[in-house]
């Protein structure tokens, strides 16, 4: 009699496993079961990162002696004069070479390639930066990195909302962690320039050397401070993840929580510059099973409390999911 019982049983599990029928006939589809998210390694979440960034990358090869007028997917002129390059050495570069062009306006495309704007306020700490538009430019000869000595960009101010005249540029540079840090350009340095033009509404900026450049201003935060604080998922720190902060209602801000506790398994920052009752999104990003997985929370930030992103809270988007996220944020 057992044997009978667990034979239907065993039935019972095959068809279930097969598929059955509703009132109407038609199939039940069962939905598949997402793969259990676990924690990557710094590695596959920088390569993830990499690949992003290499997607936005727009290139364009050009003739060293006639120089390049270049025109943007977002609209950006930039002009290299003729017979302009050279070697680090100091070698006047002779033909073909290849420009390599990011732009960055919006903070979803910022997440995608962990690329956040924190800028030195003067103190030797970093705040979050309002920008007027985010670019890397580069050309190269052979897979050389070359040097250019004087080239311009125009770069429209509708692609960030309106034009500011408070604009300063700014330069990127890597810290120990591999992560942008950005700082003023000192006029005295003669590297570069911006200035906001009524006329064309547009950033005429003149730069003398490539690199990672940024039209910026400080975001100006009022009211007493607290450190943001974010405990994340077991397993996740900031060598296989990112925490970012969003401001609400300035989709052209986005900052990053760059100091980790091993001890309490959280990320904050250095400077305490987040301003009690501020209405924020904490972003959270990392990888599982080959994509991306994410977590968004918004905050009202409160006195010295912590944030907590719970393994519940993690999805898995594609980078175009997680994009069209980020930016439908108020």
């Amino acid at each position: 009699m057992k044997r009978i019982y667990f034979g239907f049983i065993f039935l019972c599990v095959t068809l279930l496993s097969i598929g059955c029928s509703s009132d109407d006939g038609n199939p039940i589809v069962v939905p598949p079961v997402e793969p259990e998210m676990t924690p990557p390694s710094a590695a596959v979440f920088k390569e993830l990162q990499k690949e992003a960034l290499n997607k936005m990358t727009q290139r364009t090869k050009f003739s060293a002696e006639d120089g390049l007028v270049f025109v943007s997917e977002k609209g950006v002129e930039l002009q290299i004069p003729p017979e302009s390059l050279t070697t680090k050495q100091g070698a006047m570069v002779e033909g073909e070479v290849e420009l390599e062009f990011i732009e960055f306006y919006d903070r979803a495309s910022m997440v995608l390639a962990n690329k956040p704007l924190m800028g030195n306020n003067g103190e030797d700490a970093y705040v979050p930066l309002i920008t007027g538009g985010q670019f890397y430019i580069n050309v190269t000869q052979n897979g050389m990195d070359l040097q250019g000595h004087y080239f311009n960009m125009v770069v429209p101010a509708e692609n960030t909302g309106t034009l500011n005249n408070e604009m300063t540029l700014w330069e990127g540079l890597f810290n120990e962690d591999g992560n942008l840090e950005w700082n003023e350009f000192n006029p005295g340095q003669e590297l570069g320039g911006v200035f906001a033009d009524a006329e064309t509404n547009s950033y005429q900026v003149y730069l003398r050397d490539f690199g990672w450049t940024n039209i910026d201003i400080l975001a100006s935060l009022e009211g007493e401070k607290t450190p943001i604080v974010v405990k994340t998922p077991d397993g996740y720190d900031n060598k296989n993840s990112a925490v970012y902060v969003a401001y609400k209602g300035e989709p052209g801000v986005l900052a990053y929580l760059d100091v980790y506790s091993v001890s309490s398994g959280s990320f904050t920052e250095h400077y305490g510059w987040g301003p009690i009752g501020f209405e924020m999104y904490i972003i959270f990003v990392s990888e599982s099973n080959g994509g991306l997985i994410y977590a968004i929370q918004e905050v009202k930030l409160e006195k010295n409390k912590v944030i907590t992103i719970a393994m519940s809270d993690l999805k898995s988007a594609t980078e175009a999911e997680l994009s069209a996220i980020i930016k439908a944020l108020p």
